[in-house]
């Protein structure tokens, strides 16, 4: 299915001044999430009551799907069969979804795990489905690619948005884009993702009102913001988190990729204490945020948590590959302006 008929609307506004640091932020808590033993940890989803749903490698090469409850403890799941199995999104209820690979098969599928009970998602005739989000109605979202082996590239013109409802499938392209990436919605029907630009070929992180009304969110002064698909997120209040790039390359230049938070028409750039920066992939309705960073050892998914909110008071080591950083996030000195471009739904 596709919408046919939405409002053409512009949209813009300034962003709100800089706050003072600690005026409304008080004390931010900062945890590295590390899943035992593995190679990498990928954190990907949060759900109001903290429990947050990822993908980490073993020393074998072998992605699995976990989940980690607010109080620290793992538990791993895996699609029967697949040697590739990633958990991008979860609910209030804790409904799984994510992708798998088969062996012997490129073709990536995606799933809802639901209590155990797996459904496949695959909008029809694509060989490349990532379903990122799922909201508390029990709508997914995510992108998906029917060509061939243009699916496997990231520049792929092929790549189309993804809704899946009680209606069924419906294709959601960005007017212009070369290609469109949904990433999360919430229970307002508001979808975040991104598309790539027809004339200037860079990324942009988009907003989806429930009306079909596009708006265009680029960081201020950034060269690309969400460079790498599927890096983002949207809770119930509309706050918003992603990151961007200030110069290129920026898919290899970690020194000038940050995440950045835009709430109440602000944007805060976060970046993980101790490093160059990172990508934040959710937020949840408490305003606590997911997301991942890199460092010489390898890739680590992060909490990052409000002071008044983190009842964990473990210092170093929290005895569940957990450590604890304190840190403040930080502003840009240019204010930021959401800038809207006319878009439909098809």
């Amino acid at each position: 299915m596709r919408l046919s008929a939405f409002l053409l609307l512009a949209l813009s506004f300034v962003a709100a001044n800089r706050m003072a640091v600690g005026q409304d932020h008080h004390d931010w808590h900062f945890t590295t999430i590390d899943f035992p033993e593995a190679v990498d940890t990928y954190g990907y989803d949060m759900n109001t009551d903290g429990t947050i749903v990822g993908a980490y490698r073993d020393s074998r090469g072998k992605l699995h799907g976990y989940v980690r409850s607010a109080t620290g403890e793992f538990a791993t799941f895996d699609i029967p069969g697949a040697n590739s199995t990633k958990g991008l999104g979860i609910n209030s209820r804790g409904d799984i979804v994510g992708n798998y690979i088969l062996p012997g098969e490129l073709i990536r599928h995606g799933f809802l795990l639901i209590r155990g009970n797996i459904t496949v998602i695959d909008p029809p005739g694509s060989i490349f489905t990532q379903p990122y989000g799922i909201n508390d109605r029990g709508e997914i979202t995510g992108r998906y690619c029917t060509i061939g082996n243009t699916c496997f590239r990231e520049d792929s013109e092929d790549f189309h948005c993804f809704l899946l409802s009680k209606a069924g499938y419906t294709t959601i392209d960005f007017p212009g884009g070369h290609e469109t990436h949904c990433y999360k919605s919430n229970s307002r029907g508001e979808i975040v993702g991104s598309y790539i630009g027809d004339t200037d070929g860079r990324n942009h992180v988009f907003l989806l009102s429930r009306h079909g009304q596009f708006m265009t969110i680029d960081f201020p002064g950034a060269l690309e913001t969400d460079p790498i698909p599927g890096q983002g997120g949207i809770n119930s209040h509309g706050d918003i988190v992603s990151w961007y790039c200030e110069a290129e390359p920026c898919v290899t230049n970690e020194i000038k990729n940050h995440g950045f938070l835009l709430t109440r028409g602000e944007f805060i750039t976060i970046d993980f204490p101790g490093t160059h920066g990172g990508y934040l992939t959710g937020i949840n309705s408490r305003g606590d945020i997911v997301g991942i960073y890199t460092n010489a050892v390898g890739y680590h998914a992060f909490l990052l948590l409000r002071g008044e909110r983190d009842d964990d008071d473990c210092d170093g080591d929290c005895g569940d590959g957990d450590v604890r950083q304190e840190g403040i996030p930080t502003r840009p000195s240019l204010a930021g302006t959401r800038s809207g471009r006319p878009g439909t739904v098809q």
